[in-house]
């Protein structure tokens, strides 16, 4: 998954240039808070998350702004 700051001006772009849709990959979204270990990182941390809820929030809120 790509850095999700980065789906707004691509979005933007493919706008312009004449594109109809966008899509992004599933698993957008990530649960808050959750008591199960993280199954990819020996520690079961998911605080690394936090950056990514953020930027689509972020996200999701300029485009909502859009539409």
């Amino acid at each position: 998954m790509c850095d999700p700051s980065f789906y707004l001006p691509l979005a933007v772009a493919a706008e312009s240039a004449g594109d109809h849709s966008f899509v992004v990959p599933d698993n957008l979204g990530y649960p808050g808070a959750s008591a199960a270990k993280y199954p990819y990182r020996e520690d079961g941390n998911n605080t690394f998350l936090e950056d990514k809820r953020e930027a689509l929030r972020r996200f999701a809120d300029q485009v909502i702004a859009k539409v």
